[in-house]
């Protein structure tokens, strides 16, 4: 009587198929053991997933929001585009370091928005924004040539070796339905 009353209600979903009453399994309210038993797995994973994590985003394990300061594509960029930011013309003759800090900038701009968008199309054609940038900023630092004190071998080694393989990983994860 009290689960038909519960029905009756509305506090347990139910529905009469052939004259008797069906409540799905799912529906039905855990037990003490059984609700334990869930958190201790829902425990269990949590530790796995936080151990597997790599180091940098170790320290924010416990957090369950990821934001544009997690995103390696991101976090790259943002280090070049400082590292452009402080170098002076003497650093690296022969580069025009204002167009390379706009590219960068528009780079780090382009996955910001990538991170944003729900719709598919729409990140893959930001990240192809920031690709093309940084694709532009690679030449512009070659056709600069190379520098006695090392800055722009610096500098393209940085692009070339960490910040477009994170972006083209960013597009990677991004372009999987």
């Amino acid at each position: 009587r009290t689960v038909r009353a519960q029905v009756a209600r509305g506090e347990l979903p139910g529905f009469k198929r052939g004259g008797q009453w069906v409540i799905r399994k799912e529906a039905l309210p855990l037990s003490e053991a059984q609700r334990a038993a869930l958190q201790q797995k829902a425990e269990t994973l949590r530790g796995a997933l936080e151990d597997a994590l790599p180091p940098r985003l170790a320290e924010r394990a416990g957090q369950t929001r990821r934001g544009l300061a997690d995103l390696d594509a991101f976090t790259r960029c943002a280090a070049l585009s400082r590292s452009l930011q402080a170098a002076r013309p003497e650093d690296a003759p022969g580069v025009p370091l204002d167009r390379a800090r706009r590219l960068v900038e528009r780079a780090a701009l382009a996955v910001a928005e990538a991170s944003t968008q729900f719709d598919r199309h729409a990140r893959r054609r930001a990240l192809l924004r920031a690709r093309a940038a940084l694709g532009r900023l690679n030449g512009l630092l070659l056709l600069g040539g190379a520098d006695a004190a090392g800055v722009v071998l610096a500098w393209l080694t940085e692009l070339e070796g960490a910040v477009l393989p994170a972006v083209v990983g960013f597009a990677r994860w991004a372009d999987q339905p």
